[in-house]
């Protein structure tokens, strides 16, 4: 259920407050949320509204509620679409999106953060001075819909698969000073022999389908290696079930996230706060993608736009500021790798404990090479 709506008449995005304030107006009678809202305003809701993620009608409203014993807040006054229910892979089409704000969607209206903070200001500067409009960022976020769900795929991605294979990973690191040598009795008695890179080498030649692997993703433009904790989340999160694939949209994406770090260099409150790391900051890239969107992905023209949104900054309607952004570039590069490994169809049959593997390995080396058992922790 979501807590804002798109209106059809009014082409922006509001809140449950904001749509009573409106209706008020229209119909010349004050209602709250709290009160029983009536039946003509719940008709002219059903066609006006729409779901600010899959865009189809018949909102209803649903009253914040508190809890009894403790009188606190446990919903927020908000919209249920049940008739039509919401279209597949919406964003606000299960449970566990009710009441809340989707990972890839952005509040501008935040207060709690400084960030989101300044680029509401952006935002309602660039509505201000026309160069896009609460409209825009509806007809992006259904651009970005329609983008979705024609690119889908199943997750089956075992979720121990990513951390399990960055852990053999590491031992290609370890293993670096004992490449190409020969171990002999006599090496490894020397003070300074470490074992912990003997058998770094011996365990990863343990495992060929890590080689496989690693051989296959060599050159690959994707940070597995970099993602692997969020990845096992994501596929734990979604396993069985349809998710976007991101791989079409690789040239806005580059576009966007440069666009993204210019934005923090060159508006002043944003700068000081995200430094070089405009492209990981959800509020930036959700305003660089619309910058992007509205100038058909020419980042010359949306660059001169920011340009001329940052000269103007400063005392811009924080109303029109209130709004529901869109990253459409949330979780990208995970999304990217975690189809890359499904696709390789690597399979790992046993996912054995690799650090009793290791102290299993060393035991034998030393063994093998009449070196002293390693000591007992």
């Amino acid at each position: 259920m979501p807590l804002t709506a798109y209106s059809i008449s009014a082409q922006k995005e509001e809140d449950v407050e904001q749509v009573l304030k409106r209706l008020s107006t229209l119909f010349g009678e004050d209602v709250s949320a709290s009160e029983g809202v009536p039946e003509t305003w719940r008709a002219f809701m059903r066609q006006d509204l729409q779901c600010p993620c899959c865009f189809i009608t018949g909102a209803e409203l649903v009253k914040a509620a508190h809890s009894k014993a403790s009188k606190t807040p446990v919903r927020q006054a908000c919209f249920r679409f049940i008739n039509p229910k919401h279209r597949d892979h919406c964003d606000f089409g299960s449970a566990e999106t009710a009441n809340t704000v989707p990972e890839n969607l952005v509040a501008f209206s935040d207060s709690n953060s400084a960030i989101t903070k300044a680029v509401r200001e952006l935002v309602g500067t660039g509505i201000e001075l026309g160069l896009f409009s609460q409209k825009s960022i509806r007809d992006m976020r259904e651009w970005f819909f329609n983008k979705k769900i024609q690119s889908m795929f199943v997750v089956t991605l075992d979720p121990r698969f990513p951390k399990w294979m960055n852990s053999l990973h590491r031992e290609k690191f370890y293993a670096k000073p004992v490449e190409g040598v020969e171990l002999t009795p006599e090496i490894v008695a020397n003070p300074k022999f470490k074992w912990r890179a003997a058998v770094a080498r011996e365990q990863l030649l343990k495992h060929p389908e890590y080689w496989a692997f690693s051989d296959a993703f060599h050159k690959k433009p994707n940070p597995f290696f970099h993602e692997y904790n969020r990845m096992g989340t994501l596929a734990r999160r979604s396993q069985g079930r349809s998710v976007f694939d991101p791989s079409p949209l690789e040239d806005e994406y580059g576009k966007t996230c440069q666009l993204a770090v210019f934005i923090a260099k060159n508006y002043k409150p944003l700068k000081s706060t995200t430094s070089n790391k405009g492209i990981t900051v959800s509020s930036v890239l959700a305003l660089a993608a619309l910058l992007m969107y509205v100038r058909d992905w020419n980042q010359d023209l949306a660059s001169a736009d920011l340009l001329k949104i940052v000269d103007a900054a400063g005392s811009s309607n924080q109303d029109l500021g209130n709004v529901m952004g869109l990253n459409p570039f949330h979780d990208f590069r995970t999304w990217q790798a975690l189809k890359a490994a499904q696709e390789f169809g690597i399979h790992v049959t046993k996912y054995v404990d690799l650090k009793a593997e290791r102290v299993a390995i060393e035991q034998e080396l030393r063994a093998k090479l009449g070196a002293p058992p390693m000591a007992v922790e």
